[in-house]
């Protein structure tokens, strides 16, 4: 993986002045920096320093790190939100996309923002979501239920990343009250339209009305794509028999350690998109990718992490997924799928890990 922090030639730093900078650059204080590629090709420069508006609390945007200082030479590699930590890298993640719909395109790894799930509750969506952008990210999953959705709005302001760049997955509970779960997700996220709506199960009064809502949302123009999310290929089945828009997406519980072939294989045949929630298989237990013979031996063979082969086996079954962390670091390795390719003997191995999980 590409690092795009730069060395940059004494001399040759272009200072601007704060008023002509705020489009491209917020950083933490005055005599705080982003950096990163000329703005203007004409200039003999390889790389611009734009100093930040004072007062200014955000990260850069893609493509350019922090640096403290003069501008003649740069300190400190980070930038800070007010409410979280932010650990800018520049451009480090740089993940390719599927159509899930016409015209719909969905990054393939997506940073989900379910805290209460993690190990020990240490992670917090200001960072998760800010850390993602900060690097490249720009698919964001969560959902009316996580109760994050103002911080994962202000994370996304505060990143200067634009909102038409940033592909938002958020899901209502169930079958019950659509239109004002669709709206309550519209408010708290503080946006006018969402990439992509899930129904996050199939508990509720009627599948089939909740469905006739999003659809009627696709329409008028609040949601770009609908899907559902713990369905398995009955519950799609019984939605397929009424519906005048199919679901792009089915969400579902996708590891090493389980696979729902049946339900996967119905929704391939379907052309449905099928993403991967728990990837590394956080959901079982004393089971890890970072302990199972089969996923390190692959790992050394590539020398890559065990967590990029199990996700890696994923993508190139050409499925798509959501993963969680803050740590920049984790966050850029679980993106760097594209590096290496698994063999199919790696592929077949690695499917044979789990015996098929059922969605129920």
């Amino acid at each position: 993986m590409l690092s795009s922090r730069v060395a940059l030639a004494s001399g040759l730093l272009l200072i601007a002045a704060a008023s002509e900078t705020s489009e491209f650059c917020a950083g933490k204080a005055h005599g705080t920096y982003c950096v990163g590629p000329a703005i203007a090709p004409s200039l003999p420069l390889n790389h611009t320093i734009l100093q930040c508006p004072t007062g200014e609390r955000q990260a850069c945007v893609s493509g350019w790190y922090c640096g403290e200082g003069t501008g003649q030479k740069p300190g400190k590699q980070t930038c800070q939100l007010m409410a979280a930590p932010v650990e800018n890298v520049g451009s480090a993640v740089n993940v390719p996309t599927k159509e899930i719909a016409p015209g719909i395109h969905m990054p393939i790894v997506s940073m989900g923002t379910w805290t209460s799930g993690s190990t020990g509750k240490t992670e917090n969506a200001s960072a998760i979501v800010g850390n993602w952008l900060a690097q490249g990210g720009r698919g964001v999953d969560t959902a009316l239920v996580y109760f994050d959705q103002a911080k994962v709005a202000k994370a996304i302001v505060d990143s200067g990343v634009a909102r038409k760049d940033v592909f938002i997955t958020t899901k209502i509970p169930g079958c019950a009250a659509a239109q004002a779960s669709i709206d309550k997700d519209l408010k708290a996220l503080s946006t006018d339209y969402i990439d992509l709506l899930l129904i996050h199960s199939d508990i509720g009064f009627s599948c089939a009305g909740t469905w006739k809502v999003l659809e009627d949302n696709v329409k008028n123009g609040k949601l770009k794509s609908i899907g559902v999310s713990n369905w398995n290929k009955k519950n799609i089945q019984d939605i397929l028999k009424g519906a005048t828009i199919k679901p792009a997406v089915n969400q579902i519980s996708y590891s090493v350690f389980e696979h729902d072939d049946d339900t996967i294989k119905f929704c391939h045949d379907n052309n449905i998109t099928v993403e991967a929630y728990s990837p590394l298989g956080g959901a079982h237990g004393g089971k890890s990718v970072f302990k199972d013979p089969t996923v390190t031996s692959i790992a050394s063979a590539h020398n890559v992490s065990a967590a990029q082969v199990a996700l890696g086996w994923i993508a190139q079954r050409g499925d798509v997924m959501t993963v969680l962390s803050s740590s920049k670091e984790h966050q850029a390795n679980d993106a760097d799928l594209w590096s290496f390719k698994l063999t199919d003997d790696e592929i077949t191995k690695l499917d044979a890990i789990a015996s098929p999980a059922i969605v129920v």
